[in-house]
């Protein structure tokens, strides 16, 4: 009882502090809905290329033509999203620094 008390305590910690590394390094309250969607787009269509490509490294699945099409196909379906956030994010960061940078100068 004692040990999965703890084991609870340090996960959550582990949790708290990924989630603060997150927030910092991708500052999600500040994301447009349709950024964020992109990146989930973005992020569950790499995702399952990681899964296919390691079931194919550990000999789950045999390496086919068909496996190579979906490799393609994942890397096709990944760019605009991808790039969609991106841009979106770039010019998020941009406005910020101009927001941040007129004001000084405009003393």
């Amino acid at each position: 009882m004692i040990t999965r008390s703890i084991l609870h305590k340090k996960q959550e910690i582990v949790l708290n502090i990924l989630n603060s590394r997150l927030n910092y390094a991708i500052p999600m309250d500040r994301l447009s809905f349709r950024s964020k969607v992109c990146l989930s787009i973005a992020l569950t269509i790499m995702f399952s290329f990681f899964v296919v490509q390691s079931a194919i490294v550990f000999k789950f699945i045999k390496a086919s033509y068909y496996t190579s099409l979906f490799g393609y196909f994942c890397i096709i379906a990944f760019t605009p999203p991808f790039f969609s956030f991106v841009k979106e994010f770039l010019d998020n960061i941009t406005s910020n620094e101009k927001d941040l940078l007129f004001p000084t100068l405009d003393v």
